[in-house]
Parts: C-alpha cells; structure tokens; sequence
C-alpha cells in the first residue's frame, strides 16, 4: 500500500484531487452514460454477430 491515507482503491478521485462539486458530479455522470450506452452497442454487436 503506497498512500495509507488514500480509501479510494487504485482510483484518483480522493477529495484532496478532485473536491466533490455539482459540476464534477454531472460531468461524471454524463460519462457514465457514454460508458454504459456503447457497453450496450458492443453487446448488442456481438450478439448479433454470435446468432448469425
């Protein structure tokens, strides 16, 4: 364990980085959206491509 005060297990969002705000908050949630909508194309590619 390198940073004993880090709680945030291999990630670099603790509040000393990156302070909590509404615009962090957004910005993190339309990210998420991205990321969730091509999980779902790449899934549905290769489904479509399993079944033929």
């Amino acid at each position: 364990m390198t940073n004993r005060n880090s709680k945030t297990h291999g990630h670099a969002d603790s509040n000393i980085l990156r302070p909590k705000s509404k615009t962090w908050k957004r910005k993190n949630k339309a990210a998420a959206k991205t990321r969730s909508e091509s999980r779902q194309s790449a899934l549905k590619e290769a489904l479509a491509k399993g079944n033929s």
